[in-house]
C-alpha cells in the first residue's frame, strides 16, 4: 500500500514538472515565432528600396553625362517617383537638358540622346588672373564683370550663367587670352550673347565664380548699349 502511494506521488510531481516545462517550450516556441516575424517585417521593409542613379556633380543644360557623373544608391520611393526615373542604363553619353545638381535623382525628363541639348552657347577669354586663378570645372555657375577700358563704368555682363567648358593654356586662334589664360564657353540668351560681345570690345572682363550661391537679384548692369536683363545664363 506504502509502495502504491509513493508511485502515484511520484507520478503526479512528474506530471507536474512535464506540464511545466511544456509550458516554458511554449514560451520559447512563441518568442521565436514573434521574433522570425519581426525578421520577416524588417525584410520586406527591406525589399522596398529600389536602386537608383543620382548625379555626382553640376552639370550644365548641354553637357554630356561621363561614367563619373553618376552613381547608384538605394532609396525608399514611391511609384510616382519611380515612373520618372531613367533607367540605370541610359544616362552615360546621354546629354542633360537642364541644369542638375549634385544629388538630384537622374530623371527621364533630364536626358537627351544622340544630340545636344538645343541650347545657345558662346565662348570668351580671361586671363587666369581674371578667371578665378584658373580654378573653374564645366557645370560651374559663374557671374561675369565688365569695366570700361577708360575706368567709367563697371556692371555685371551676365549673372549665374551656366559654364560648358574650360580650355586651358591656349595661346593659338582667335580666342588666344594675353597670358594663354582660359577659354570660357557659357550658355547664354540672345541678350546675354550681345552684352557679352559689347563688353569684350568696350573694356575688361573678370569672371566671378557663384556655384552654390543664392544669383544676385537686380544686378547692376554694364552699360554697353544693348538690351539689359537681369541675367545672361540660361539654366
Amino acid at each position: 500500500m506504502l509502495g502504491r502511494k509513493r508511485n502515484l506521488t511520484s507520478s503526479v510531481v512528474h506530471s507536474g514538472a512535464l506540464r511545466r516545462i511544456t509550458g516554458a517550450h511554449g514560451v520559447v516556441v512563441l518568442a521565436a515565432v514573434v521574433a522570425a516575424g519581426c525578421t520577416l517585417a524588417a525584410l520586406r521593409a527591406a525589399d522596398h528600396t529600389v536602386t537608383v542613379q543620382v548625379f555626382t556633380r553640376p552639370l550644365a543644360a548641354g553637357e554630356r553625362v561621363r561614367p563619373a557623373d553618376v552613381t547608384t544608391t538605394r532609396i525608399h520611393a514611391d511609384a510616382d517617383i519611380l515612373a520618372g526615373l531613367a533607367p540605370l542604363d541610359r544616362a552615360v553619353g546621354s546629354f542633360v537638358q537642364s541644369r542638375v545638381r549634385v544629388g538630384d535623382l537622374v530623371r527621364s525628363s533630364d536626358l537627351t540622346s544622340g544630340r545636344r541639348a538645343s541650347v545657345r552657347t558662346m565662348s570668351f577669354a580671361v586671363s587666369a588672373a581674371d578667371g578665378n586663378d584658373g580654378a573653374l570645372e564645366p557645370g560651374d555657375r559663374i557671374d561675369v564683370l565688365g569695366a570700361a577700358r577708360d575706368g567709367g563704368a563697371v556692371g555685371y555682363v551676365l549673372v549665374d550663367a551656366s559654364l560648358r567648358s574650360v580650355s586651358r593654356s591656349s595661346n593659338d586662334g582667335a580666342l588666344r587670352s594675353a597670358d594663354g589664360g582660359l577659354t570660357l564657353t557659357v550658355v547664354v540668351d540672345g541678350p546675354g550673347a550681345m552684352r557679352l560681345v559689347a563688353a569684350q570690345r568696350a573694356g575688361h572682363l573678370v569672371v566671378v565664380r557663384s556655384t552654390g550661391a543664392a544669383p544676385i537679384v537686380d544686378a547692376p548692369m554694364l552699360a554697353v548699349g544693348v538690351p539689359d536683363a537681369s541675367s545672361g545664363g540660361v539654366a
